[in-house]
């Protein structure tokens, strides 16, 4: 029988995102979300009116998972700040992509992506 989504299992079965998931240092928190309604924030509105969010979870060994999540129908430059991570603002980490298991080099005080329309950026920063 043939898979009818075999990039959903794909990324169920991943072990750099199970791994993420079963880390028991910390627990995951929204860090920030945008809308498209002027003057409301995202705790203020119905949630088809949020755009993009962005997620954290510190992970053992200082290591910091990064969600960005673009829910537009277009693609969008999402970004995170050290300060926004808890991460000292002159680190300069390793960043992975846990998604396409793929090292992306180094990044010092913020980490952005542009982020497809309904898709997502998952990646790990390693502190040097």
């Amino acid at each position: 029988m043939q898979q009818r989504y075999p990039e959903c299992l794909a990324l169920m079965a991943n072990p750099e995102i199970l791994a993420v998931n079963q880390d028991v240092f910390g627990s995951a928190k929204l860090v920030k979300a945008a809308t498209n309604v002027s003057g409301g924030t995202y705790e203020q509105v119905n949630s088809t009116a949020i755009t993009s969010q962005v997620f954290t979870k510190p992970l053992a060994g200082g290591k910091v998972a990064l969600l960005l999540f673009n829910r537009d129908e277009q693609p969008a430059k999402l970004s995170a700040s050290w300060a926004e991570l808890g991460l000292k603002a002159a680190a300069a980490v390793t960043v992975r992509d846990v998604i396409k298991r793929a090292a992306l080099g180094k990044a010092t005080g913020e980490f952005s992506a542009t982020v497809a329309r309904h898709s997502a950026v998952f990646v790990v920063l390693s502190p040097s």
